[in-house]
């Protein structure tokens, strides 16, 4: 009953991944503007935000306009979800399972941002940093196999 809990769970947070990736480089806030066609401005429906799915239904084309939206969206998004998965699978239910979630999703979001711009996001690398020290801390991993 988990495994698709936190798959659902993962895509969800993946949809939202998208945005920071889109939105941050660019300077945009992420909750001020709804989500919307970047090539129209059309406002997307909330059947149209379902992850991974919603492409799907779309064939891969915005509602409004019939442009093209890249591949990439429910690909971010279904990445998010199997390794949130493989964190439940590898870690369990517990402190370290949500902190791998965390660096998941911070991780994917500066690969992402890496590959559109060339360049490192440091904010969020600074966010990475901050929580490699605790999580080091309330690791269940005895001493020698965490170093």
């Amino acid at each position: 009953m988990a495994i698709p809990v936190v798959f659902i769970y993962g895509i969800c947070i993946g949809s939202f991944l998208n945005v920071v990736i889109i939105r941050v480089p660019r300077g945009e806030s992420l909750i001020k503007r709804s989500s919307h066609c970047m090539t129209c401005g059309a406002k997307i429906r909330i059947i149209d935000l379902i992850p991974v799915f919603s492409w799907i239904f779309l064939k891969g084309k915005c509602h409004s306009c019939g442009e093209k939206i890249s591949v990439r969206y429910p690909i971010v998004e279904a990445l998010n979800g199997i390794l949130y998965v493989a964190d439940l699978m590898i870690f369990g239910v517990n402190v370290n399972c949500l902190l791998m979630m965390i660096f998941t999703s911070l991780l994917i979001c500066i690969a992402f941002i890496d590959w559109d711009t060339m360049d490192m996001y440091i904010p969020m690398l600074l966010m990475v940093a901050a929580l490699a020290i605790p999580s080091y801390f309330v690791t269940y991993l005895p001493l020698k196999e965490r170093i």
